[in-house]
């Protein structure tokens, strides 16, 4: 499932399939599931992404979409 992401305020460099992007200000898209994202500020920012699931254990919901194996970001954090 697709998810809502809105960047309410704020300046911040994320990770894509095309590389860094930058995004200050106001932002809201529609992200496709699944998805990894790593983000470094340049300010304080307030980032909300909105998950569909059906879950209602939150340990169930945290493994599903947390990455707990920093091992796998190697090379893309700065």
């Amino acid at each position: 499932n697709s998810n809502i992401t809105t960047q309410i305020y704020g300046d911040i460099e994320v990770t894509t399939d095309d590389g860094p992007k930058r995004i200050s200000g106001q932002a809201t898209f529609v992200a496709p599931g699944h998805t990894k994202r790593i983000g470094w500020t340049h300010a304080p920012t307030l980032w909300v992404t909105v998950h569909h699931t059906f879950e209602t254990d939150l340990s169930k919901i945290e493994a599903e979409l947390v990455e707990p194996e920093f091992e796998l970001l190697e090379g893309v954090v700065p």
